[in-house]
């Protein structure tokens, strides 16, 4: 009996490792598809999104396309920063928008959501599936935390690393991990 009993353990830790390993792999493979995070104002966005590879492209553009990734800087009133990223893609059936946008005006590296602050701003769209999340406010719990790693206005560059996650009832849940951003000003 106790041979058994063994046996089956071993078996379950077997299991359990190999199921371990599969994650781990899954996890590499979606962040390879990333774009590398990089400082330089190589105009690239891609984070993971429910744990898949999510980079701003638009597969359906062939002549007089707008850009899959924009960042918008303004001085008024002191300042402020936004960051849009699309995602188009009618094979599969996705058309998707992520936007952050934060207040410049007393700026800082490291920016978490607080209700009532508005120093930071988040939204994940989904236009053709049947998920639509909105504007991060008081009607929807959020997690949010962006890190900006190169703010340099004379190269007119902003790189930097965000996750949040947007929950809203009767709607699922959007996590984003991963996320990195370079962009020119």
């Amino acid at each position: 009996m106790k041979t058994y009993h063994s046996l089956f353990l071993i078996l379950i830790a077997s299991l359990t490792m190999i199921a371990s390993c599969k994650k781990e792999n899954t996890l590499e493979v979606e962040l390879a598809k990333l774009p590398p995070a990089t400082q330089t104002g190589a105009n690239t966005f891609g984070c993971l999104v429910n744990g898949k590879a999510w980079v701003a492209q638009n597969k359906d553009c062939i002549i007089l396309c707008d850009p899959s990734f924009d960042t918008y800087y303004d001085t008024f009133n002191g300042g402020f920063i936004a960051l849009s990223a699309f995602l188009k893609d009618n094979a599969n059936n996705l058309d998707e928008e992520i936007d952050i946008a934060f207040d410049s005006t007393d700026f800082k590296k490291v920016f978490s959501f607080v209700k009532g602050k508005n120093d930071l701003n988040i939204r994940f769209l989904n236009f053709k599936g049947t998920t639509y999340n909105t504007v991060l406010d008081s009607s929807i719990k959020g997690n949010c935390n962006l890190e900006i790693l190169n703010y340099d206005l004379r190269a007119g560059i902003i790189s930097g690393s965000f996750e949040f996650t947007l929950s809203k009832p009767g709607h699922e849940t959007i996590k984003i991990t991963n996320g990195r951003f370079d962009s020119k000003l």
